[in-house]
């Protein structure tokens, strides 16, 4: 298709996907498969930015003076957990919106989704990060991450709010 050869230059596109978050697009050049969240690539396999991953990881946990529970708002498959996984952390509760990004994950990258979601450290959650924070009752976490890009969507919007950040800190 024309339109995606100009969006994806170079780029085999495997899938497109679309839910009510989000388009998420599958592309492979090569051996290289990099999974696309509205328009932003957020999973590069086999060659993920390990570097830029491992310093958002371990630089805030590695900051605290224990090491317990982490929460990952986001953006958390397909490199963060890999990282979060290599420190000595109880758990991670790991809280994706869309539940079509893991699907995606889970058909295209199964290693990845092996490696990092069915680990016992690792409980995703599929759930609004609002909602989940609302309902969180005396659940505390060491170390909130907010894993998504930016506010460039409605699915990483509503995680740079004031209220957001606010309902982030009672967890802390």
């Amino acid at each position: 298709d024309v339109a995606n050869a100009r969006v994806f230059p170079g780029r085999t596109l495997l899938a497109m996907r679309s839910s009510a978050y989000g388009t998420i697009a599958v592309t492979r050049v090569q051996e290289q498969t990099d999974i696309w969240y509205n328009g932003v690539p957020v999973i590069t396999w086999p060659v993920p930015d390990v570097l830029s991953q491992e310093e958002f990881a371990a630089i805030p946990v590695l900051s605290r003076h224990s090491f317990g529970r982490v929460l990952v708002l986001g953006n958390g498959v397909g490199g963060l957990l890999s990282q979060l996984l290599k420190l000595p952390l109880e758990a991670v509760d790991y809280l994706e919106m869309d539940p079509l990004l893991l699907e995606t994950v889970h058909e295209y990258l199964p290693s990845v989704y092996a490696s990092e979601l069915e680990s016992r450290r690792v409980h995703p959650v599929i759930d609004d990060a609002r909602r989940f924070l609302a309902r969180s009752g005396k659940k505390r976490y060491d170390v909130v991450l907010i894993g998504r890009c930016g506010a460039n969507d409605l699915a990483g919007n509503s995680l740079f709010a004031r209220e957001q950040f606010q309902s982030c800190s009672r967890v802390l």
